[in-house]
């Protein structure tokens, strides 16, 4: 239990704990529950399906999901192999799997709280009208700026770069993540109005 509260009070000790001891099991159940949890709204969307086409839909998309979350992380290790190549460090696919992992719990925390409180979409980065207001949302939201303390705290400990520059990472990556939530959350409007 103490272990746990260390995530929310010291990400840094968290992570350095996560990188000794690897743990694969709760990024993976994260991984398929985020798009489980959000049924409601697909439900809507959805609504002139039977309901076994829904929990196959669901299904598929929980797969789906767990393995882009695999292929993701996968990328992240390669990227850092190569960057790191000169460098001694033991980086293993475990453990940027698992670090990675406990970084999308927010964004599980999120999307437990939309589902519980539909009138708080407005969290969502995807209810927005347009990418700015996406990108407000996204910076002025305590789980995503969490989700993103997270991740530079993972980086750090992987790679034990200077803060300054995973920071400067994790901006960019913030920009280009709400910038690809925004274009397929659009992209899938369009095409269910159509």
């Amino acid at each position: 239990m103490k272990k746990y509260l260390i995530f929310f009070t010291n990400p840094i000790l968290f992570m350095e704990l996560l990188y000794s001891k690897p743990k694969i099991l709760i990024p993976s159940i994260l991984a398929a529950l985020i798009p489980l949890i959000t049924y409601q709204d697909l439900n809507d969307k959805l609504s002139y399906l039977d309901t076994k086409w829904i929990v196959l839909i669901l299904v598929l998309i929980s797969i789906l999901s767990v393995f882009f979350f695999f292929i993701t992380s996968f990328i992240i290790y390669l990227l850092l192999s190569i960057v790191l190549i000169e460098s001694e460090s033991n980086i293993t696919f475990k453990k940027v799997y698992s670090i990675y992992g406990y970084t999308q719990f927010p964004k599980f925390i999120l999307a437990l709280i939309i589902a519980l409180f539909p009138s708080l979409h407005i969290l969502s980065v995807n209810s927005s009208s347009s990418f700015f207001t996406s990108i407000l949302y996204f910076f002025t939201n305590p789980l995503m700026i969490w989700k993103y303390i997270l991740l530079v705290s993972g980086f750090y400990v992987l790679t034990r770069a200077r803060m300054k520059i995973l920071v400067i990472l994790a901006v960019f990556f913030a920009i280009a993540e709400v910038g690809l939530n925004y274009l397929i959350s659009s992209q899938i409007s369009l095409n269910l109005m159509n």
